[in-house]
């Protein structure tokens, strides 16, 4: 069974539920939680709105993650963690 993940909708500014990013081909839920508590571990910025009791994104921020997380080859993953790394 194949995985079929849901299209990020066309609006960017439309709120998706941090428990909801997996059905989107994105990180786990926990893994936002972690980027939160700690951002500098991040890809990049990741604003969140609080809906209640929930965290949640825009469409654009979840763009901008896949965009910061989508790598070519594996050196340029490793060069990306370190510029992460040198910038905390």
């Amino acid at each position: 069974m194949e995985a079929c993940f849901l299209p990020l909708p066309d609006d960017d500014n439309a709120l998706i539920l941090r428990e909801d990013t997996a059905r989107y081909g994105l990180p786990m839920p926990a893994t936002f939680q972690k980027w939160a508590s700690r951002p500098t571990d991040a890809p990049c910025e990741i604003p969140y709105t609080l809906v209640g009791r929930k965290a949640a994104m825009t469409a654009g921020t979840l763009r901008r993650v896949r965009e910061a997380m989508t790598f070519r080859h594996a050196a340029e993953r490793t060069a990306m963690r370190a510029q992460r790394a040198s910038a905390a």
